[in-house]
């Protein structure tokens, strides 16, 4: 059996057990050694002390309710799974999040909710990385080029995805696959794009869009059970 702490990695610390860091906007990050008794303030902070190589383990960032206005980075996090997590229903905003060559982020227990502004263009963008959002739910809004934006063979799934204020709702390039059970939304350009093989896969869809589905150079939009592959 893995044991799982609640103390902060020590930077460049090598991972050998599941760990959990806190954050709480009433934490703070000069001060706080991401424990429960005493969290980070920043998502940032959290992310800029856990190793990149995880060895089989989970790093969980457990979040508490609250507004946390940073563009977030997640880079090159490989060998094991980055979690955020919370307590069950926990309401998290962020202003964006850039992911890349990350083998598996999970959002789990949380409605997230990545606000945006106005020099947003991704709301989420996610480069040769896995994510999944397993429980709970994930929005989007104010971002001028793509909500959900997956490229280079990323994986990305959601249960519910909402998006607002954005130009396309949900694009998948180069590879990339986006697989979501529910879309809702609004979006000012195009609803689903899939371009250079990308993928997107979806149950049900109620988007608000000039255009619903884009598709070039081999991208597919796919929804329902598929007997055959479509020629478009």
């Amino acid at each position: 059996m893995v044991l799982t702490v609640n103390v902060a990695f020590a930077e460049n610390e090598t991972v050998s057990l599941n760990e959990t860091i806190y954050v709480s906007n009433d934490g703070s990050d000069s001060l706080g050694d991401g424990s429960s008794t005493a969290p980070y303030a920043t998502i940032t902070k959290a992310l800029s002390v856990i190793p990149k190589q995880l060895n089989g383990y989970t790093a969980r960032i457990y979040l508490e309710s609250g507004t946390y206005p940073e563009k977030l980075t997640i880079n090159g996090f490989s060998g094991g799974t980055l979690m955020f997590t919370g307590v069950t229903g926990a309401s998290i905003s962020v202003t964006s999040i850039s992911i890349q060559h990350t083998e598996m982020l999970i959002f789990r227990n949380l409605n997230f909710s990545v606000m945006g502004s106005n020099d947003v263009l991704y709301g989420v963008h996610i480069t040769a990385s896995h994510m999944v959002v397993d429980t709970g739910s994930f929005s989007v809004s104010n971002a001028s080029v793509s909500g959900i934006y997956a490229i280079l063979g990323s994986t990305v799934y959601f249960t519910t995805l909402t998006v607002s204020a954005v130009g396309n709702a949900v694009n998948a390039s180069n590879g990339a696959q986006i697989i979501a059970g529910t879309i809702t939304g609004t979006a000012s350009e195009n609803g689903l794009r899939a371009t250079a093989g990308g993928h997107i896969f979806y149950g049900t869809n109620t988007l608000s869009v000039p255009a619903m589905y884009v598709t070039s150079s081999g991208g597919r939009i796919l929804t329902g059970a598929q007997t055959s592959i479509p020629n478009y």
